[in-house]
């Protein structure tokens, strides 16, 4: 799928055999009614931050499916209102490179106001990071991560203010 979409529509994959896995782009911020409706050998499915509404229907006919995203979303409490099994992927599913980016944390090569928020989730304790990420996140290298490393990473993203340390090559 597209990394730049927004919005599926009703019904886009309903009765859909083949479907087993899907991961939504994390550009996806909302879902109609019914996506899913009658995928009967849906296993799991991967719900990005960005979608804060999940509607009761999504999943009508499919069997027991499990829910992916992160602790304390919707797709959290999505799965535990409606009895699905729910897989936290805060910090289990993030690949980290052996040589990485200061600042990119979720290693997609760019620095963006994504890699800030996940910085400042788990500066008050919403999220956890691999080791390999912790290197990466901890912008002023003090052995914490804070909202000033979220900050320091936001004000990069946009262009605002430099830190030297923001966009090297570190090795993990």
């Amino acid at each position: 799928m597209s990394k730049s979409l927004k919005s599926m529509g009703q019904y886009i994959f309903h009765s859909c055999p083949k479907l087993k896995k899907i991961s939504l782009p994390d550009s996806l911020t909302s879902l109609e009614h019914w996506t899913f409706q009658s995928c009967s050998n849906l296993e799991e499915v991967y719900f990005p931050s960005s979608i804060t509404d999940i509607k009761d229907d999504e999943f009508m006919f499919c069997g027991k499916v499990t829910i992916k995203g992160y602790s304390g979303s919707a797709a959290e409490q999505f799965a535990k209102e409606k009895g699905f099994p729910f897989v936290d992927v805060s910090a289990s599913e993030v690949v980290v490179k052996v040589s990485d980016i200061c600042g990119d944390i979720d290693a997609d090569n760019a620095i963006t106001s994504n890699d800030a928020l996940k910085i400042l989730r788990v500066s008050i304790g919403v999220d956890k990071l691999i080791d390999a990420q912790t290197k990466l996140a901890d912008i002023d290298s003090d052995g914490n991560i804070t909202s000033g490393d979220a900050l320091a990473v936001l004000r990069h993203s946009v262009g605002i203010g430099s830190n030297v340390k923001i966009g090297k090559k570190i090795n993990s």
